[in-house]
């Protein structure tokens, strides 16, 4: 394959930037969403944790603002995604790995739209696992598309890096997923003392607690019942992240003294510490809403820097 790389039109770079920061709105506005219709972070939290996610219509009159911009925003996105395809199609034979991108851009597109149908009310984790993975996914393909979209040139980083830097995503995908089924499953309020939980969560230990199929069980109250497990999902969260981030300090401090990756590499040691301060301060706090937000907005910078470390100048050619 030639390394030299066509160099998109203006147009096309223009409405991948664009598309990007919709995406970024969608994915901010989605937590918020599902936080805060949940009842998270509300005034005698735990207590209303999992009303308003049991009853639809008190999240809707809660947020119609914020709805009504995540549902505008995405339609938006959809549209411009659609029109990236089309250009992207029509030079599929000298910028193939665009193509395919963009391909991929729009597959996850209508996943999530049609995803979104059974979003309100839904009892199943697997929904929420869904939208979020599926949105991170489409953050980073949108990311992809722009550093292919950039002028050429870029120096190029060594193999092993971008080896270390692939795990990492994957690894960093399976804390976001956890972290996802710590909300789906109200599990957030089964543990509230760090590093030790309240409940002997190891004698409720069970595999079934990290499965998305099992549908939630709501009160004759309207309120979710909280899984005699759940504090499991937690503790599994917080073990996994204190690995992961090891492992991401480790691979930033790698790359600090590299030519081409040390801004990344400085990028993933302040993320990431900053993400364990705010994972902390979410438990220490009683997960006060804005922090929770931020650590998700936090997982999607680790999750950029990740993919701006692997990326190779003619990945899309």
């Amino acid at each position: 394959m030639s390394t030299l790389q066509p160099t998109p039109s203006p147009l096309f770079t223009r409405l991948v930037y664009v598309a990007f920061g919709l995406m970024a709105m969608v994915l901010m506005l989605s937590a918020y969403l599902r936080l805060s219709g949940a009842g998270l972070g509300c005034a005698d939290w735990p207590a209303c944790y999992g009303q308003g996610y049991a009853d639809p219509s008190i999240s809707k009159q809660a947020s119609t603002p914020a709805r009504l911009a995540h549902r505008l925003t995405a339609t938006t996105l959809s549209l411009v995604i659609l029109a990236i395809s089309v250009m992207a199609w029509r030079r599929r034979q000298q910028a193939a790995g665009q193509w395919g991108a963009a391909l991929l851009a729009l597959g996850l597109t209508l996943f999530l739209s049609v995803l979104g149908i059974w979003t309100p009310g839904t009892r199943l984790p697997a929904v929420v696992l869904g939208n979020l993975l599926g949105g991170m996914a489409l953050l980073g393909v949108l990311w992809w598309l722009s550093l292919s979209a950039r002028s050429p040139g870029a120096t190029r980083v060594e193999a092993r890096f971008r080896t270390a830097a692939w795990f990492g995503q994957i690894l960093l995908f399976v804390q976001i997923g956890l972290g996802g089924l710590v909300s789906a499953n109200f599990a957030a309020s089964a543990c509230t003392h760090f590093p030790l939980c309240e409940t002997a969560w190891l004698d409720a230990w069970s595999w079934t607690a990290f499965n998305p199929w099992r549908e939630l069980v709501v009160q004759s109250n309207g309120a979710v019942s909280l899984p005699l497990d759940a504090a499991a999902i937690q503790v599994t969260h917080w073990a996994t992240a204190v690995a992961i981030d090891i492992y991401l300090l480790w691979l930033g401090l790698s790359t600090v003294n590299s030519d081409a990756a040390s801004r990344y590499g400085k990028a993933l040691v302040s993320l990431t510490l900053l993400q364990a301060l705010l994972g902390f301060a979410a438990v220490k706090f009683a997960h006060p809403l804005a922090v929770v937000l931020a650590h998700n907005a936090l997982a999607a910078l680790l999750l950029l820097t990740l993919l701006s470390l692997a990326y190779r100048p003619h990945d899309h050619a």
